[in-house]
């Protein structure tokens, strides 16, 4: 296989399994904070929320590597992930505010985009540990 279809298949991979773990995270944690809505309803926003998130940070990513390139030094920027997240929680609680859900600070968006960052820091750990232990 072309190594460029290859890059493009495993980035294609990662972006659905950051998409669906992030919003398996996101319907349990909605599901507990607005219970009157049903799940399919709660999943259809946790992905389309965190799918939009996700190509905000890969575009952002791709013009900052773009812009950075020039110099060699293209670290990614963490401003960029905290942004994406930012985009995902107030598309959340857009679309939880049409549905008649009006919630305080922090909102529900807020509380499924920390909840994200809370579970992969979870995992990571997790993972870790496992690889420390075994390894």
């Amino acid at each position: 296989m072309n190594p460029i279809a290859n890059a493009l298949v495993q980035l294609a991979a990662g972006a659905v399994f950051l998409v669906g773990f992030f919003s398996a995270i996101g319907v349990l944690v909605m599901r507990l904070l607005v219970r009157h809505i049903p799940v399919r309803t709660h999943a259809i926003i946790a992905v389309r929320s965190f799918a939009a998130g996700l190509l905000v940070v890969v575009v952002l990513s791709i013009g900052w590597a773009m812009a950075r390139g020039a110099t060699g030094n293209s670290v990614n920027n963490p401003l960029i992930d905290l942004f994406g997240l930012c985009i995902t929680g107030s598309l959340i609680s857009r679309d939880l505010k049409t549905m008649g859900v009006h919630r305080g600070f922090p909102g529900v968006g807020a509380i499924v985009a920390g909840s994200a960052v809370a579970g992969t820091t979870v995992l990571a750990l997790a993972v870790a540990a496992l690889f420390l232990r075994h390894g």
